[in-house]
């Protein structure tokens, strides 16, 4: 059997395990557990930052026993502040209420045919991403609320085959395990996702033939729980299956206490198997992951970092002050301290409730010497300066400072200084917000391929209620792609910028609707209340329009009247064209753009007219009041309206 014929054979297999020798199997599973082991330990640095940071993000509760059982052991907000100021102003500009996913149009589109099939194809992913996909608007709730701790998440985007729908599941970087000297998920060797499943999810999975059927005998969790889920290891990763010595892409499942093989399956398809004069090339393998970054490792590792590795420190240091100035208070509260030997008190250890007295068989004077309180200062001023110093670098590295976080900055700043600070600190999120768009366009475009695979041209007419095929989800050409736009800006930049644009509505060159159109958008009022062209009410004409258009219709009533009198009409009515060009200059600085338009629209009209009429006059050799053909050398032109209305007599 050829190459290309074992490829095509491997590509068709819903489950190649079923076509393996045990021992293959056996090796197979071995290897994948062992590379598995070998990536989770590259990591082992950030995960253990990572939980820490976790922990104070979550606000755990941890009791101490150091300098005594109990003692003050608070945890500063810092980091939690940073994630949902973060995440609260991320939300809204990825997942906006109207349009979620765009479309880049290459090429021309003189017909708007790109134009509108972009439109059809947009409508129907955002009917998937809302309505279809389960769980993707939480899942993207969660990960901008767990992608600021941790630097990484995941998506992972696949045909759901037992349910029969694209499927686009949040992973957190815990999820997902890969070598921590990898370059990125394209050139990584292993991509492991940990799957804790039920054995009703095995159960289900053999009954349709995706699983191996294999008894895996019981299990329990650390907690002794017989009934807890089975971790099973999902590895993306390169395997030489048809002996020619090249290895292809494929996905391996693996139950990770006993390393048995539930499935492999082809990750290629006949487009990604490149042959050159009938040898084969390479196998470009389809991915399903997509990375989700904060800020990049600046050490170049695969895992980047979030508010958890860099306010990790700050925050711990934060923490400690907080508690030494709390643990100074109270021993500065309670007191304590040594007591001589000649003082006899009754009743062992001695408290005071507020305003009590207690008799003593001692003399005021011993008592006084015989008692020795520790030596206890207030908490330090230093500790308390310095408390304020570590809470401003941690804000300067999260951008949460009291202006973001909708705090009053100062007495007397003006609301432009406010602004202006604002806009700076969101200028320090910029590159973030621009790397998540990144990740978001692509994982559209892996929705967008599984559509082109799967889709149903019936649901996909029921969505768009237009006749559709899913051809339009082709990258024949990419005429069409995917995209993502970073839109991000504050809500008072955007209608201020919405407002600068009314205030120069009305000038020539200008779209009135789409200014319209820009402002209600900016202050997110209804789209509907912007009315279709047919339904939108004419405004009254002008009455010095009115005037103009009476005495034209007299003109064009008569015009067929002696030549005398008709060059006469031509005069008045050039006169009142001069009068309406001077309205106009007029109505440049103060009219509304509306009656502008008007103006030069219909003065533009009667101009042309005109002018073929007197070229008809002119074929007819009709005389002017002074009784020289218009046409001859050296008659004095009566002046014409410049400007689109109508052409200058040479």
């Amino acid at each position: 059997m050829t190459t290309e014929k074992k490829l095509e054979a491997l590509m068709k297999n819903v489950n190649i395990a079923n076509t393996l020798s045990p021992e293959r199997l056996s090796e197979i599973g071995a290897k994948v557990t062992k590379d598995y082991d070998i990536d989770f330990e590259s990591r082992s640095d950030i995960d253990k930052i990572n939980k820490e940071a976790m922990k104070l993000a979550k606000q755990t509760y941890e009791e101490k026993s150091t300098p005594w059982p109990k003692a003050a052991n608070i945890k500063y907000p810092l980091i939690t502040v940073a994630t949902i100021q973060f995440a609260s102003r991320a939300f809204p500009e990825l997942v906006p209420d109207e349009k979620i996913v765009n479309f880049k149009i290459t090429g021309d589109d003189e017909d708007k045919i790109k134009e509108e099939r972009s439109e059809r194809v947009s409508m129907y992913m955002d009917y998937q991403l809302t309505e279809e996909i389960q769980g993707w608007m939480d899942g993207t709730d969660r990960m901008l609320h767990n992608l600021p701790i941790t630097g990484t998440c995941f998506r992972k985007i696949y045909f759901d085959s037992l349910k029969g729908v694209v499927a686009s599941k949040f992973l957190t970087y815990d999820d997902v395990v890969v070598n921590a000297k990898a370059e990125d998920l394209e050139s990584a060797r292993r991509i492991s996702h940990r799957l804790y499943r039920y054995d009703n999810h095995k159960f289900e999975m053999i009954a349709k033939g995706l699983w191996k059927d294999t008894e895996l005998g019981t299990e329990s969790d650390e907690d002794g729980d017989d009934d807890a889920p089975r971790l099973y290891i999902e590895q993306h990763r390169w395997l030489d299956l048809d002996g020619d010595g090249y290895e292809e892409p494929y996905i391996v499942t693996v139950h990770k206490s006993t390393s048995t093989v539930m499935r492999i399956v082809a990750r290629y398809d006949a487009d990604g198997v490149i042959y050159d004069d009938g040898k084969l090339v390479r196998i470009e393998p389809i991915q399903h992951f997509i990375k989700y970054p904060f800020i990049p490792n600046p050490d170049g590792g695969f895992y980047d970092i979030g508010f958890g590795t860099l306010l990790y420190p700050i925050n711990i240091s934060i923490n400690t002050v907080i508690n030494q100035l709390l643990d100074g208070g109270t021993l500065a509260n309670t007191g304590g301290g040594f007591l001589a030997r000649g003082v006899k008190l009754h009743g062992g250890e001695i408290k005071f409730a507020p305003g009590e007295w207690k008799k003593t068989d001692v003399m005021g004077q011993d008592l006084k010497s015989g008692i020795f309180p520790l030596p206890i200062q207030q908490p330090s001023q230093v500790l308390f300066q310095l408390l304020g110093l570590l809470i401003s670098a941690g804000k300067d590295i999260s951008s949460v400072q009291e202006a973001m976080a909708g705090q009053k900055p100062g007495e007397n700043v003006s609301e432009g200084t406010v602004n202006a600070l604002i806009e700076q600190g969101l200028k320090v999120f910029s590159g973030i917000y621009k790397r998540i768009y990144r990740s978001l366009r692509d994982e559209f475009k892996l929705i967008y391929r599984l559509n082109y695979k799967f889709a149903e041209d019936k649901k996909y007419f029921k969505v768009v209620d237009r006749k559709v095929s899913k051809e339009d989800f082709s990258n024949d050409g990419y005429d069409i792609q995917p995209a993502a736009e970073p839109i991000f800006s504050l809500e008072t930049q955007r209608v201020g910028q919405a407002e600068s644009l009314l205030k120069i509505s009305g000038r020539q060159g200008l779209d009135e609707e789409g200014i319209t159109a820009q402002y209600i958008k900016a202050i997110k009022a209804p789209a509907a209340l912007m009315l279709p062209p047919e339904k939108r009410q004419k405004p009254p004409m002008d009455p010095k329009m009115e005037q103009i258009k009476l005495e034209y219709d007299k003109f064009d009533h008569e015009k067929k009247s002696s030549p005398l009198k008709d060059m006469k009409i031509f005069a008045e009515v050039e006169v009142l064209i001069t009068q309406g060009i001077a309205n106009i200059a007029k109505a440049e600085a103060a009219e509304e753009g509306i009656q502008l338009d008007q103006y030069k629209a219909f003065l533009e009209d009667i101009g042309n007219k005109m002018e073929g009429m007197k070229d008809e006059y002119e074929q007819r050799g009709v005389r002017g009041v002074e009784g020289k053909p218009n046409n001859q050398k050296g008659a004095q032109a009566t002046p014409r309206p410049e400007g689109g209305m109508g052409r200058r007599a040479n």
